[in-house]
C-alpha cells in the first residue's frame, strides 16, 4: 500500500489542484471510488463468482440499485 501512495504523490496528478476546495473534492471522489470498488469485490467474494459470471445456484445478480454508505467524510452513493 505504501508503494501505491508514493506513486500517487510522485505522479504529478496532484499538481493540477489549484484552489483550496479542489483537494477536498478530489479526496471525496477518490474515497467514493475506493468504496465502490471494495463493495463490488465484497459482492464477488460473497457470491463466489465475478460479475456477469454464473454461479452454482439459481440465485444470481439481477441488476444494481443506488446504495448510500455513511462515512465520517459524508454520505457516499
Amino acid at each position: 500500500m505504501e508503494g501505491i501512495k508514493q506513486r500517487l504523490l510522485n505522479s504529478g496528478l496532484l499538481d493540477g489542484l489549484k484552489t483550496e476546495g479542489e483537494p477536498t473534492t478530489f479526496l471525496k471522489q477518490l474515497h467514493s471510488t475506493a468504496l465502490e470498488s471494495m463493495s463490488k469485490g465484497e459482492l464477488d467474494t460473497h457470491l463466489d463468482y465475478p460479475k456477469n459470471g454464473k454461479g452454482d445456484s439459481a440465485n444470481s445478480r439481477n441488476g444494481t440499485s443506488i446504495k448510500r454508505i455513511k462515512t465520517k467524510f459524508e454520505k457516499v452513493r
